[in-house]
């Protein structure tokens, strides 16, 4: 059991230890995204919607003037990144990312419609392996871990956590980039450009 472990540990002493010159033209400068699109699935199934009635029970008067919510509306999601790079195959990229929802109801009481509006923001950081990477063009797979700000300005608090299995980069010093993922901030694709210092 100790000798896999310790194989393991000279292999990463041996990739720490190569000078920045001798993998691939690596830079440490940080690299900026930002990024739009995919949908907080995950968040709206299992944080959200799972809290409030569809079908409402008007046998009383109090639900009779409970406010009535309809379909919530919410904006795909906008990230931004900065990408830390640790090895030519590995940075850390932190990121910030919110989406707008809104949802209008109707309030008996007031005899008006109305539209509650909350925003979501999520902080994470994690790990991006880059497994191919070329002058213009590159593939990579993420995860990160954080928390989520749900509802603003109410401001509860969830973990969040977002898997990139699969993602692709196009371009040299600005370049675009296109990948797939489930997770908190975002089910399906997202898009974007970057720039590298």
């Amino acid at each position: 059991m100790k000798r896999p472990l310790l194989i393991l540990l000279a292999a990463f002493l041996a990739l720490v230890s190569i000078p920045a010159s001798a993998q691939d033209d690596f830079s440490r400068k940080p690299v900026f995204r930002a990024g739009w699109g995919g949908y907080p699935y995950l968040d709206m199934v299992f944080l959200r919607d799972g809290s409030r009635d569809t079908f409402r029970d008007y046998s009383s008067l109090r639900s009779i003037y409970q406010k009535s919510y309809e379909t919530k509306h919410i904006t795909s999601v906008i990230s931004v990144t900065c990408d830390i790079p640790i090895l030519s195959w590995l940075s850390i990229p932190v990121i910030t990312a919110f989406d707008i929802g809104y949802r209008p109801y109707h309030d008996p009481a007031a005899r008006m419609e109305k539209t509650e509006y909350s925003a979501d923001l999520q902080v994470l950081a994690g790990a991006r392996f880059t497994y191919f990477r070329r002058k213009y063009f590159g593939i990579y797979s993420a995860i990160a871990l954080g928390l989520q700000f749900a509802r603003l300005p109410d401001c509860e608090v969830y973990p969040a956590f977002q898997p990139v299995p699969f993602g692709m980069t196009f371009g040299s010093r600005f370049f675009g980039f296109a990948e797939i993922g489930l997770g908190t901030m975002y089910t399906g694709g997202m898009a974007g450009i970057g720039y590298r210092f």
